[in-house]
């Protein structure tokens, strides 16, 4: 500020030394050309002058506004660093969305898929010793096929089974494993609180026929 009215005070000088050029040589000089220059230089420092004038006021007035002037800054900045936290969230939240899908395939895979590989690699090595019981091999291929139907039955198609909800879900699987593997039936008579409401659900969905083997609801 102190600045400005010192160059305010230099050209407040230079356009009174201007005056009194025009004063004492434009107003003799006969030719309008050379007049009209001096008027026009005369006009131009006038209005530099003015301008500094004007400007000095317009800084004190900023100056004292200051404090304003650095809330709204620190605004700024508070908006700029909660927008960078809002795309981290975003961010997050997708990485989340592709861990629960992983997450949801790797229940699928191993209700309804590795429990039955399990079943099939035990009737396999069991088919595969050399002491087999004549008819045995048929008889046991008979089961095998027999509980794989009925562990099918009961965790349906991969599309409906989607569209069951979680505790749903968890109960076909585990119907699905007591028919695999009977020795799991004994834990079905400690049935939880929630399940007695999962179990009418179940019922909602239609029969499949597999083929071969059509289980009949209780």
């Amino acid at each position: 500020v102190l600045f400005s009215m010192a160059y305010c005070a230099f050209y407040a000088s230079i356009v009174f030394a201007a005056w009194e050029d025009f004063s004492s040589v434009c107003k003799r000089v006969d030719s309008m050309a050379v007049f009209k220059t001096c008027v026009l230089g005369l006009l131009r420092k006038c209005v530099g002058f003015i301008a500094l004038v004007v400007y000095i006021p317009a800084m004190c007035i900023c100056i004292y506004h200051i404090d304003r002037l650095d809330a709204v800054m620190e605004t700024m900045q508070t908006i700029w660093e909660l927008e960078d936290v809002q795309k981290a969230i975003r961010a997050f939240h997708r990485s989340m969305a592709e861990v629960e899908e992983q997450v949801v395939l790797l229940r699928a895979i191993q209700g309804r898929v590795l429990a039955r590989i399990d079943l099939v690699m035990q009737y396999g090595r069991k088919m595969a010793t050399p002491n087999l019981v004549d008819g045995q091999l048929q008889s046991d291929m008979a089961s095998l096929i027999e509980k794989l139907e009925v562990a099918a039955y009961h965790l349906r198609p991969a599309s409906e089974w989607l569209k069951l909800s979680g505790d749903a879900q968890e109960a076909c699987v585990r119907i699905a494993a007591e028919s695999l593997d009977p020795t799991r039936r004994t834990t079905s008579s400690l049935m939880e609180p929630g399940d007695a409401a999962v179990r009418p659900s179940l019922d909602n969905v239609p029969l499949m026929d597999t083929g071969t083997f059509v289980m009949e609801k209780p």
